[in-house]
């Protein structure tokens, strides 16, 4: 396992985070964090910089895997999204609601971090 957290001064909107598991595929991981509405039909829009969405695309594009690990709220109603990239798009123009970021969900919200790292490097994108 090799997990990098990422920090890029030279080029902007580059994820977070750069993991690969040993024979499977390498990833990005774009972290974001909202708090969570009291209104279930509240929906959510995590701040993205402006570069983001359109490296996210590219590195799509190119096939590379890409995902929004999304945490919704804090402490023990914190809820963590881990969500293909190909919702960015959504999530900046209109935003999603708790339901809907389960649906969306790779993994359900209470997966284990080596569950999620494991769904990264082997998660069949639906696009």
């Amino acid at each position: 396992l090799s997990l990098d957290r990422v920090e890029n001064s030279c080029m902007s909107g580059m994820s977070d985070v750069h993991g690969s598991l040993k024979r499977k595929a390498s990833f990005w991981i774009e972290l974001k964090t909202c708090a969570l509405p009291s209104n279930p039909k509240t929906k959510i829009r995590p701040k993205f910089q402006p570069a983001q969405p359109g490296w996210i695309r590219k590195r799509l594009a190119s096939g590379d895997r890409v995902f929004v690990l999304l945490q919704v709220g804090s402490g023990g109603k914190a809820k963590r999204f881990l969500l293909d990239g190909c919702y960015v798009p959504r999530l900046v123009n209109s935003g999603m609601t708790v339901e809907a970021l389960e649906e969306a969900a790779v993994l359900p919200p209470i997966a284990f971090a080596s569950e999620m790292i494991e769904a990264c490097a082997t998660w069949d994108f639906f696009i």
